[in-house]
């Protein structure tokens, strides 16, 4: 992402692929809320900007990281949103696009330096 174009202290990064047609948008920001509660704001603002949201965010089974699914308001794109944290950061992970197995299988091999940050995918 462009200097300037997130908030201070927060980081993300964008892996798209045109011949797929995906891409998978990771963010990361300081924060202690709990991922069961960020997922649920997230999924209202959503809402309120018109997204269709498929369902409450539900647990992913064995770890503190959250999913759910949002539909444009033109249905051309369809997002996977998998949030989670650690106490000091939440991530937000989301695959955009029709399917969704592109970004997938990238997030497959997904590591990172603070324990628990991620989901398992």
């Amino acid at each position: 992402m462009q200097p300037g174009s997130v908030p201070p202290n927060t980081f993300a990064t964008l892996f798209a692929s045109r011949k797929a047609g995906e891409g998978v948008l990771i963010t990361v920001i300081p924060s202690d809320k709990a991922p069961k509660e960020a997922a649920q704001i997230m999924a209202n603002n959503y809402k309120q900007q018109g997204m269709r949201v498929l369902g409450n965010p539900v647990q992913i089974p064995g770890q503190n990281a959250y999913r759910f699914t949002y539909v444009s308001t033109n249905n051309k794109m369809h997002a996977i949103v998998f949030i989670s944290g650690n106490g000091k950061h939440l991530a937000n992970v989301s695959i955009l696009g029709r399917h969704g197995t592109g970004g997938l299988a990238l997030l497959k091999g997904l590591t990172s330096k603070e324990d628990k940050l991620f989901p398992k995918f």
